[in-house]
């Protein structure tokens, strides 16, 4: 059986793209499925309902293409008997090709409801046993397998991100566990690692590793730094607190040496007489 599938013009595709196809260009569709089919059988464009992800099941194959005038022809064969009674009855009354980006042909889809990109032919009348096919249209693959190339691009960007930063928050915390104050390694932990994320990616334009290194010898000398040890909130002892059971003592004077001692505790580095003067405005 033969079918006209696609023709010259200008076709918009169900991707919203417009191309104008040249007798040349329905030539060279022809002349890519025909070579690689005659190289490798199972290279064959299936026939199928509507446009599937996948190309199964096959109602048939496409044993070639031919071009006739400003049409191109596939030759089809092996039709299922009950699609090709289908077709019969009218059910599938317009076709459609999908190609590759390279033109090569994917499958042809017969089509419902569904309205194909390319139309301009009567009405299809079947009869036996011959299928005069009206209506064509085109689908590149070519914009839905770039789009799965980009997802799975930026999959992988995402995902050699998050292994990134995790060794950058290993490699600070380890730095920052010589400074004995859990807060204060904490602290560190919410900037450093995003300072190594900025050296990488201007590493990785420079096409060296030297603002990484930097950034590293950096954080390992500021966390080993004898001064920042020194400032440490584990290396400050806070004021012991008084007992005022059985001593005279004004209740307000009592609530601030309260006062300081807690705001101490929310601030280990500053000094009793800081606290006091702080919580007392």
């Amino acid at each position: 059986m033969e079918v006209e599938v696609f023709r010259t013009g200008k076709i918009t595709d169900s991707a919203g793209r417009e191309r104008t196809y040249s007798e040349a260009d329905l030539a060279e569709i022809a002349e890519i499925y025909n070579s690689r089919v005659a190289k490798d059988r199972s290279a064959m464009a299936p026939v199928v309902k509507g446009h599937p992800q996948t190309d199964a099941p096959a109602l048939g194959w496409t044993q070639y293409l031919k071009c006739r005038d400003d049409k191109l022809i596939a030759k089809i064969a092996d039709l299922d008997e009950e699609f090709g009674r289908e077709l019969h009855d009218g059910r599938y009354r317009r076709v459609s090709i999908s190609l590759f980006g390279d033109n090569m042909l994917r499958h042809i889809g017969f089509l419902g409801a569904a309205t194909p990109a390319v139309a301009g032919l009567a009405t299809a009348e079947f009869s036996e046993p011959e299928y005069n096919i009206e209506k064509f249209g085109e689908s590149n693959s070519a914009a839905a397998l770039e789009k799965k190339l980009k997802a799975a691009q930026n999959r992988i960007a995402e995902l050699e991100k998050n292994q990134r930063m995790s060794e950058f928050r290993e490699f600070v915390a380890e730095k920052s566990a010589r400074l004995g104050d859990e807060r204060l390694a904490k602290s560190l932990a919410k900037s450093f690692p995003e300072i190594l994320e900025m050296a990488f990616h201007a590493d990785r334009a420079a096409g060296n590793d030297k603002n990484s290194a930097l950034v590293k010898s950096m954080i390992s000398e500021f966390a080993s730094s004898e001064i920042l040890q020194t400032l440490a909130p584990a290396n400050f002892a806070a004021p012991e607190a008084e007992t005022f059971e059985g001593k005279k003592c004004d209740p307000e004077r009592r609530q601030l040496h309260k006062k300081v001692l807690d705001y101490m505790k929310l601030n280990p580095t500053i000094s009793y007489e800081e606290a006091a003067i702080i919580a007392s405005k």
